[in-house]
């Protein structure tokens, strides 16, 4: 007894293969941004002694070494969402690729380029239709969650407080005749 496997099970059961352009952004990406953290951390760490021989005055630019290492724990976790197969609903991040681009005002040509390669590679069809597959699903306006684990959180949230009840006001008293501090008894 021999069994056939049609192309369509197959094609329905393998994942389709990963372009070598996808692995390439990954890749440069994953450099890009661990050169970006090293970048980063050198700009604080050379301010802070900026810093500290100028009385504290140079530790106001701290902030310029951000951006770099910023820029560079992003392209580390958009790399870590591409590299494996399949990747873990991974969209082309153009906003990555102008980020590496503007990066080139601290002095990052290397930035520059990977943002560039990026944008090319995102524009190719096979890399666009690759990622699509794998794009997180267009979530509805009102939320992210279906109706049923929608109902399972408000099912424990109410068992798990209370009924909110109104807070206790004391009655006001009625102003007598005898309480009366200006003694007048005009009626």
């Amino acid at each position: 007894m021999t069994t056939t496997t049609t192309t369509t099970e197959l094609a329905t059961t393998t994942p389709p293969r990963k372009p070598d352009k996808v692995g390439a952004i990954a890749i440069l990406s994953l450099v890009d941004g661990i050169l970006n953290v090293v970048y980063g951390l050198s700009w604080i760490f050379g301010i802070f002694v900026f810093g500290a021989s100028t009385c504290g005055l140079g530790c106001l630019f701290v902030p310029l070494g951000a951006y770099p290492l910023v820029l560079g724990i992003l392209e580390i976790m958009y790399a870590s969402k591409l590299l494996p197969d399949p990747p873990r609903g991974a969209e082309p991040a153009r906003w990555l690729a102008v980020m590496q681009i503007v990066n080139v005002l601290w002095g990052q040509i290397i930035s520059v380029v990977v943002g560039i390669l990026l944008l090319v590679f995102f524009d190719d069809p096979e890399v666009r239709d690759y990622l699509a597959r794998f794009a997180p699903a267009a979530q509805p306006a009102g939320g992210t969650a279906d109706a049923a684990s929608t109902a399972v959180y408000m099912e424990s949230r109410s068992a798990a407080t209370p009924p909110a009840t109104p807070p206790v006001t004391p009655p006001a008293e009625p102003p007598t005749a005898a309480s009366d501090p200006s003694g007048d008894d005009e009626g």
